[in-house]
């Protein structure tokens, strides 16, 4: 399954009430990293229409196949655009809450007048992080990443789940799910206790993304050890086809 940007959608989208477009670059739960086709495309929008781009790409150091183009980089961009980075992914330190933006001045003075009225993480930490990118870089998860995403990604074809998302970048997979049971509807709390109570995995259902024919969509993290991940799934090849 892929997925891509519907451009006519995304036109109709823009006006000349429209102010900003925010994204994420991947995107967290698909995996989904924009081509450059995708966002010369937003980018040509954002001009047209005199439109300022906020950038997620805290998961830019996920992708592993294929090259992560950052938006502030394209023609013309950068004056217009604010990119934000952070720890957790990069580093799995996702309790540090440490995180960054950077653009333009002009821009960044305005998120530093919002940010004094937020929190911010307290020094120790922040120096932990800046010696951790000098010692590391920004690449410290890629292998380990693409091994674990490469071994989830097996267990779950063998199981017969249908529409496997292949994510290009994150450390999410998306499944969906096709229920046996006879139920006129089947909701996200029963879906989980199928997966948690008998076989110990919990997989996280993706609310918005149901449909009518009794499936729901979930997505299984493998930010995991490669001892875990081999764990779970031994236990979805011998359990789960009864179920789904």
């Amino acid at each position: 399954m892929n997925w891509i940007i519907d451009f006519e959608c995304l036109k109709n989208l823009f006006n000349n009430k429209t102010k900003l477009i925010i994204f994420s670059n991947p995107n967290y739960l698909l995996g989904k990293v924009y081509t450059k086709n995708e966002l010369e495309f937003i980018t040509n929008l954002c001009k047209k229409w005199n439109v300022l781009c906020v950038v997620d790409e805290c998961l830019d150091s996920t992708v592993v196949h294929n090259k992560h183009i950052r938006m502030a980089t394209l023609s013309e961009t950068w004056n217009r655009t604010l990119t934000i980075g952070g720890s957790g992914v990069t580093y799995g330190r996702t309790g540090w809450k440490v995180a960054w933006v950077y653009g333009p001045e002009k821009l960044v003075n305005r998120i530093k007048v919002v940010h004094q009225l937020s929190f911010s993480s307290f020094t120790p930490v922040q120096e932990t992080l800046a010696r951790t990118i000098e010692k590391y870089g920004f690449e410290y998860f890629q292998s380990n990443y693409a091994d674990n995403r490469d071994l989830l990604l097996k267990y779950l074809k063998k199981c017969g789940f249908r529409n496997i998302i292949n994510p290009e970048g994150g450390y999410y997979i998306v499944v969906e799910i096709n229920f046996k049971q006879n139920h006129q509807d089947v909701s996200n709390d029963y879906a989980t206790e199928c997966l948690t109570s008998p076989y110990g995995i919990l997989g996280v259902p993706i609310i918005n993304y149901g449909n009518e024919n009794k499936s729901i969509f979930f997505c299984f993290s493998f930010a995991q050890k490669l001892e875990t991940i081999q764990l779970a799934g031994s236990r979805l090849q011998s359990q789960i086809p009864t179920k789904f």
